[in-house]
């Protein structure tokens, strides 16, 4: 009888923090910013149409190199600096990768999250129990599971998370080669002007001696 006391006191304050309408009030205030789904699903299909239209381009133009100046150490993500087409083909693979990781991550991460409902119900069941001994054989392993559904729902999410990473980094990378090649593009076509121009005027000059000399 000694246990009541201690077992109604968990008990009143399961039943404070567990009731089903407040805890559906609370969730919806916490998604409330964050209820705008189109939003943020709407750039992956986008995202996919690019990916499709890089591999296009990258198979219907005439190719080049953009390693004209490499970083010191070398590249950290680019393994094709000799064809721009074969960059642009790896920007493609990389994504598609991306994605195929997201979508196999996220459909496990429902699957292992349908069985959270249950397993919380079970959790409170557990607390309502007058018995604390029964309650200190339960509840840790309830817990358990459940905290290893979040450890494999986190793990999934960042090996997500990891991957797109990869791929921004790769194309932040592509951006900066891209505009030191372009710099390097854009001098050596000044300088080619340059030398057409005196190219040209040695042209006239010869010409007009040959003039004179006849």
């Amino acid at each position: 009888m000694a246990l009541q006391p201690k077992s109604a006191l968990a008990a009143q304050a399961v039943m404070n923090i567990s009731k089903a309408e407040e805890v559906r009030k609370e969730t919806e205030l916490i998604m409330k910013p964050h209820a705008n789904w189109e939003e943020y699903l709407m750039p992956g299909p986008t995202s996919i149409a690019i990916l499709g239209e890089l591999a296009c381009i990258a198979e219907g133009q005439g190719d080049f190199a953009i390693n004209l100046a490499p970083p010191q150490g070398g590249y950290k993500y680019i393994r094709y600096p000799d064809s721009f087409q074969a960059f642009l083909m790896q920007v493609s693979n990389s994504g598609w990768h991306a994605f195929s990781i997201a979508h196999k991550n996220m459909d496990g991460i429902r699957l292992l999250s349908m069985s959270v409902p249950e397993q919380i119900k079970m959790v409170i069941k557990t607390l309502f129990q007058d018995d604390l001994t029964l309650i200190d054989a339960l509840l840790p392993g309830q817990l358990s599971s459940l905290k290893s559904i979040a450890d494999e729902c986190s793990s999934l999410a960042k090996a997500v998370d990891n991957k797109f990473n990869d791929v921004i980094s790769l194309i932040g990378e592509l951006l900066d080669v891209c505009a030191s090649s372009k710099s390097q593009y854009e001098q050596g076509l000044a300088e080619t002007k340059h030398a057409l121009e005196d190219l040209k005027l040695r042209k006239e000059a010869a010409e007009k001696a040959k003039v004179k000399a006849e």
